[in-house]
């Protein structure tokens, strides 16, 4: 695990960096997002001996930009025995453990609430606890059977935690949920075929929804006791494509079977039947939509001689094509973007040359996609399609292109409506390219952000040496 993340208010990055010679991961360090002196968080010491080398196997930001939670063996009597901590993202006091007794020293996994308050953790022997992000005493939060991934869900709300149990009755593993501070857990479902793999929250945590009937049917019940409403099935689902609208009223998902598969919502309080939201004979490819942030939009890719978007909206209205009439190579990839502001859509395509990806935006509501990268596009370069982020503001697309030199992938801005792409740092020395790690914009869209590394003859992957970013002050076009 190596790579940078940016504290929710967007005030500060921490970034992992590596042992030089295993490459594992041995320091945290939080600096200031647009400058200032840099705080190292932990700091492992390097042994002499390889195999006794302690690392930090996992890092995360507290959604009120306070703390960092990390996974790491640095304390444990054998090597790999994670522990779990806390600090603090400005470095200011030192670590403390969080899995005190009675929790054993062999975490798996570990999420924060979205309040901040606790942090609940998993033991490779499937027993999960609850802790106060600052420390306390870890409370038992139960058992979990079964072999489902992943294994518990905290509610958006951060009152309760949702997991799965076999309670050897006969009806298999099934959901249930218990307060996040501990108390008496809830059996939410009873049908057969439960997978906790597609259990959806609606926004207000008061509600999950469910795959059940070996994911044939969709299911609703509160969060805290069990009433559960069949809203959709038996037919053939999509379970990983099961999402809610941001007003919670309404779950999006795909059916059928490939590849007449199609895109449908269905009202979460089952006052009304399926609407099904893409043209009649488009097969959509599964995990292959998006939905705007305000919930009227969906962009899916299909496979038409070649892949192309479309986007229509949540009345169902016809599709609007996103891509190019003429497309070559493989045409649109996969992992295109929505604006924030619910306006532009943001793919990689293979479209004059095949073999060279370039990138584009249209609009969700007329398409005109328009080209944002070099023009022309070199024979030899590429876009690198999972390293793009759209602004905070909607105004601005920062992409890793090597778009210069060959093989040099470096970090560039442009506006999303289109218009001269510009280089965002100096240029790089021979042996360096930006890390193939996503470009983060701060929260003011003012600033973007992506590391370099240096490049060596025979591997492309090494760790980030420095941060580099600049201001970009443009604004979407009229």
């Amino acid at each position: 695990m190596t790579g940078y993340k940016l504290s929710p208010d967007g005030t500060r990055l921490v970034y992992a960096l590596q042992e030089p010679t295993d490459q594992v991961v041995v320091r945290l360090v939080s600096v200031p997002a647009l400058g200032g002196s840099a705080k190292t968080l932990i700091n492992i010491p390097l042994d002499s001996d390889a195999f006794n080398q302690r690392s930090i196997a996992d890092f995360a930001i507290s959604g009120d930009s306070a703390s960092v939670v990390f996974l790491s063996d640095k304390d444990a009597a054998g090597q790999g025995t994670n522990d779990l901590f806390r600090v603090a993202i400005d470095g200011s006091g030192s670590a403390i453990k969080l899995n005190t007794a009675p929790a054993p020293s062999d975490i798996s996994d570990f999420g924060i609430s979205d309040d901040s308050a606790r942090v609940v953790f998993e033991t490779l022997t499937n027993v999960f606890y609850s802790v106060a992000t600052g420390g306390g005493t870890p409370v038992s939060l139960g058992g979990i059977t079964g072999s489902f991934l992943p294994r518990y869900r905290i509610a958006p709300d951060s009152t309760r935690v949702v997991f799965p149990f076999d309670d050897g009755s006969g009806g298999g593993v099934q959901i249930y949920s218990i307060p996040i501070a501990g108390g008496p857990a809830v059996k939410l479902s009873n049908q057969t075929g439960v997978s906790l793999t597609t259990v959806t929250f609606t926004p207000d945590g008061m509600n999950v929804l469910y795959l059940a009937n070996t994911q044939q049917e969709i299911w609703v019940t509160p969060v805290a006791s069990s009433a559960p409403l069949r809203l959709v099935g038996p037919t053939a689902l999509y379970g990983p494509d099961l999402r809610m609208t941001p007003d919670g009223k309404n779950a999006i998902f795909v059916a059928g079977s490939y590849p007449n598969m199609t895109l449908n919502r269905v009202a979460v309080d089952g006052g009304s039947p399926v609407r099904q939201l893409s043209n009649v004979g488009d097969g959509i490819a599964a995990s292959e939509f998006q939905m705007s942030a305000d919930g009227q939009h969906f962009v899916y890719r299909l496979a038409k001689s070649r892949f192309r978007l479309f986007a229509v909206t949540f009345a169902g209205q016809d599709a609007v094509e996103l891509t190019l009439s003429v497309l070559t190579g493989i045409g649109a990839y996969n992992g295109y973007r929505i604006d924030p502001t619910s306006h532009f859509a943001v793919y990689s395509a293979e479209a004059a040359t095949p073999g060279v990806v370039e990138l584009f935006s249209a609009s969700l509501a007329a398409g005109n996609p328009t080209k944002l990268t070099k023009d022309p596009m070199p024979a030899f370069a590429d876009v690198q399609p999972g390293d793009v982020t759209i602004s905070p503001d909607g105004a601005s697309v920062a992409y890793v292109a090597d778009q210069d030199t060959d093989e040099v992938q470096e970090l560039y801005s442009t506006a999303i409506a289109g218009g001269p792409p510009t280089k965002l740092h100096p240029d790089l020395a021979p042996d360096k390219d930006v890390g193939s790690t996503v470009p983060l914009f701060t929260n003011d869209s003012t600033s973007s952000i992506s590391p370099t590394r240096r490049r060596s003859a025979c591997s492309r992957s090494s760790s980030p040496t420095t941060t580099s970013w600049r201001r970009d002050r443009r604004r979407r076009r009229p």
